[in-house]
């Protein structure tokens, strides 16, 4: 999927390869694909934004301890809160009890190229027979996510999105994102101050890149 929204990909296989699967790429998962037209052999996969998958047909069934359980489709899911304020530091800039901005916006941050620090709580009702993820929305340009102190796991690609399930308590959670950013507007900003190492950058203010996490932050159900 080349694009930056969700696709679905359809399929229709040859009636003599019997056992299908889906294998991600991205965790390496391997889950059996569902035939949706038992007339025709077909298959149906939605795609995530950038993302890929590999389909493989076969005649033999694969070992069962081969296979994952089938992913949910989070983008599907249904979303039970919004996390809108948050404590945000990098470097020397700090806001406290912010909304999420785009570092561009503001003079403090616009220059960081220093590790974001996100922190925010929340509170959660976990129903034991649920999945939770939750969706970053848009970041630049890579994430790293702690759930109550655990880590939840690493995103450098859009959809920014994780499994947080096995992490999350009934009450008060935290939440913590480590957002890395471009180094560009450093550059830009030790030229325009005269070090003559960046001496190339000089100038180039209009070029400045998007920064930070941008959100929305939601966590979903599936």
């Amino acid at each position: 999927n080349q694009s930056d929204q969700w696709q679905t990909v359809s399929l229709k296989v040859d009636a003599a390869y019997k056992n299908n699967y889906w294998l991600n790429p991205a965790d390496g998962s391997v889950a059996k694909a569902a035939n949706v037209s038992l007339d025709n052999n077909s298959f149906t996969y939605l795609l995530p934004p950038y993302g890929s998958v590999i389909f493989y047909a076969a005649k033999k069934e694969l070992a069962a301890a081969t296979l994952d359980a089938a992913a949910s489709a989070p983008n599907n899911a249904n979303e039970i809160l919004r996390i809108e304020k948050w404590n945000i530091k990098a470097g020397s800039a700090e806001k406290k009890n912010s909304n999420l901005f785009e570092w561009r916006t503001d003079d403090a941050f616009k220059y960081q190229s220093s590790q974001g620090i996100y922190i925010a709580n929340f509170d959660l009702n976990k129903a034991s027979h649920k999945n939770y993820f939750v969706n970053l929305g848009t970041v630049y340009f890579t994430a790293e996510v702690k759930v109550n102190g655990q880590v939840a796991g690493n995103k450098i690609w859009s959809p920014y999105i994780l499994n947080i399930t096995s992490f999350l308590k009934t009450g008060k959670n935290s939440i913590e994102i480590k957002v890395t950013p471009t180094q560009r507007n450093e550059f830009i900003y030790q030229a325009n101050g005269g070090n003559k190492k960046y001496a190339q950058f000089k100038n180039k203010e209009s070029t400045l890149m998007p920064a930070g996490l941008i959100g929305p932050v939601v966590i979903v159900t599936d």
